[in-house]
């Protein structure tokens, strides 16, 4: 009986005994493990494009380097470092870790494989199977050539070539994109594009204002010619082919209280009573006088619409005066004659005037 007793005293020891190798002598090894620690990885080299939202974009076809950032571990171990895709494997070197903060440096040769892509590393000590695998620690973009990935009218090839960030549509942030900059002709990676645009638009503007000002009499004289003479020519008035001008509205003259030269008639009708045109509305003083340049072929000396008007001398030189500040007709001083022109009308050379004083 005592043997049996002791017997199960012996295996409940030895169960014991296990369980305190399992609690405490599996998890030291485990924590050896972990002391191996992928602190980062980074990339960069000529493939580099962009950074952006932590991701690395890449040129196609173009080498790069992903170096590896491991923690301390408590003895110089070698170990057998990869960085690997989820389609493959990038690179493997061996390096011996020692009890400091290592880079460990793995080239890649070229970006082959298109699209995003996660970049994960595993580290292996030599001469075991243990493999510890460190996770997703970088994400990577490979760029394909003819595409637009930032949707700015310029292929991503394009945009390597100037120099211009292929995930930003307006690289320089001057409001313009990347793609419109080119057709102007512009540089997309200078922010005082905009500026200088400005200015040459600010100069543009006032060149146009100050020809327009400077010919404003020249370009609109016709367009007046024209407003003045549908105010002033009566509907009814027209010609037979035979060349015979049929009796029609009065004229602007017989409108003011003239005769006409013609008949030697008055405006009123054989009857004795008011012309029929008499609910015409009657012409301002400067429509008279614009009548009576278009009736001339633009051209009247002062005389002349003082002559042909029930208007004194001053207000004639007087309305003259006025009409001439406001550009609706040319004063012209031709030694001791006036001669009155449209805009536009100007003569080059004026005939010797006659002997006759204006004043």
């Amino acid at each position: 009986m005592d043997s049996e007793m002791n017997g199960r005293r012996t295996l409940v020891a030895g169960l014991l005994a296990c369980a305190f190798v399992v609690a405490f002598v599996a998890p030291a090894g485990t924590a050896t493990q972990a002391d191996v620690l992928v602190e980062d990885v980074s990339v960069s080299g000529d493939a580099v494009a962009a950074r952006s939202d932590g991701t690395v974009y890449l040129w196609q076809s173009r080498p790069y380097a992903l170096t590896v950032t491991v923690g301390q571990i408590a003895t110089p171990t070698e170990y057998r470092i990869c960085a690997m895709t989820d389609a493959a494997e990038l690179h493997c070197t061996n390096t011996t870790l020692r009890p400091v903060t290592a880079e460990v440096e793995l080239p890649v040769s070229k970006s082959a494989a298109l699209g995003g892509q996660n970049v994960s590393v595993t580290m292996q000590e030599v001469g075991t199977n243990e493999t510890i695998v460190a996770g997703q620690l970088a994400r990577i973009h490979v760029l394909q050539p003819t595409a637009d990935f930032d949707d700015d009218g310029l292929r991503n090839r394009a945009e390597r070539a100037a120099g211009t960030n292929p995930t930003r549509a307006d690289t320089d942030g001057d409001l313009l994109p990347d793609g419109t900059e080119a057709t102007f002709g512009t540089d997309p990676t200078n922010r005082g594009t905009v500026v200088v645009l400005c200015a040459a638009g600010i100069l543009l503007a006032a060149a146009v204002i100050a020809a327009f000002s400077r010919y404003e009499p020249q370009l609109l004289a016709p367009l007046r010619r024209a407003s003045s003479h549908l105010r002033s020519t009566p509907t009814g008035e027209s010609k037979s082919d035979g060349g015979v001008e049929r009796r029609g509205a009065p004229t602007a003259r017989q409108r003011a209280g003239g005769s006409d030269a013609a008949t030697g008639t008055g405006a009123t009708s054989a009857s004795g009573g008011q012309s029929s045109s008499d609910s015409s509305p009657p012409l301002s003083d400067e429509e008279r006088v614009i009548q009576l340049l278009e009736d001339e072929d633009g051209q009247l000396r002062q005389s002349e619409i003082v002559s042909r008007t029930p208007w004194s001398k001053s207000k004639v030189s007087r309305l003259l005066a006025r009409m001439d500040d406001q550009r609706q007709i040319v004063k012209i001083n031709a030694g001791r004659q006036n001669v009155i022109v449209l805009p536009g009308e100007e003569p080059t050379e004026l005939k010797s005037p006659r002997d006759r004083d204006d004043d």
